[in-house]
């Protein structure tokens, strides 16, 4: 079910598309401010919805951990909504995935991972690759500010995608997000019904978030989002 996150976004004959050429062309209008469809870029989008026991955190954690090991220059970003609830969430669950993948994780550099908390961020300490982790609530100044290290990102989490204020916030991290993306980036929103809520025990739903990306309810399709296409993936309970 997860076995999108773990694979590469195009098979070796889709990739020759992506010229240096092609990708130079790309930034360029980006960068002006026009508004690309994600086939363009080369972009994948997913929505995770599912449950505590769907395994969608654990199996994206899974997903993420290589693309710091790897050498390519490279970084994530892992958000939600309000900076009190990092720590205890998905900083700690990246952790825990970390040490499930056999690697070593300290404050210190001589393990394969180093933790920082002012601000959150684990930084791969060979690659120097890292997961810079955030707040997007309150201030979208904040979220179009920031610039991952290599200048690149491979990945953005937005962990509990029900819970921002506005669709402002979510679109403020993308758009800020596109800047540094490229044709093997994944944009992956987590969400999880809470409980009563019509999703959590039907099976075909049509649900518009609060931050206005429709997710069509089904094991697996692709669905025509604004002038981009989102991967959507679902979990059962």
């Amino acid at each position: 079910m997860y076995a999108s996150l773990f694979l590469p976004n195009h098979t070796e004959e889709q990739a020759r598309k992506f010229t240096s050429e092609y990708k130079a062309q790309i930034r360029r209008r980006l960068l002006s401010g026009e508004e690309l469809s994600n086939d363009e870029i080369g972009l994948k989008e997913f929505v995770l919805k599912g449950g505590r026991i769907s395994g969608k955190t654990q199996n994206d954690d899974y997903s993420t951990v290589p693309l710091l090991v790897d050498k390519e220059p490279g970084d994530v970003w892992l958000c939600r909504s309000e900076e009190s609830t990092i720590r205890r969430s998905v900083f700690q669950a990246m952790q825990s995935a970390i040490r499930d993948l056999g690697y070593t994780i300290s404050n210190r550099k001589d393990t394969d991972f180093r933790v920082l908390t002012s601000p959150f961020e684990i930084i791969h300490n060979k690659t120097g690759n890292r997961i810079q982790f955030f707040a997007i609530n309150k201030d979208i100044n904040r979220t179009k500010a920031m610039t991952p290290p290599t200048g690149r990102l491979k990945k953005v989490i937005l962990e509990e995608a029900n819970e921002p204020d506005g669709e402002i916030y979510v679109e403020a991290l993308r758009s800020t997000a596109l800047r540094f993306f490229d044709e093997k980036s994944k944009l992956v929103y987590r969400y999880n019904p809470p409980p009563g809520h019509p999703l959590s025990n039907h099976s075909k739903f049509c649900l518009l978030l609060p931050f206005s990306i429709l997710f069509l309810h089904i094991s697996f399709c692709r669905r025509r989002y604004r002038e981009t296409f989102i991967d959507f993936v679902e979990s059962d309970f």
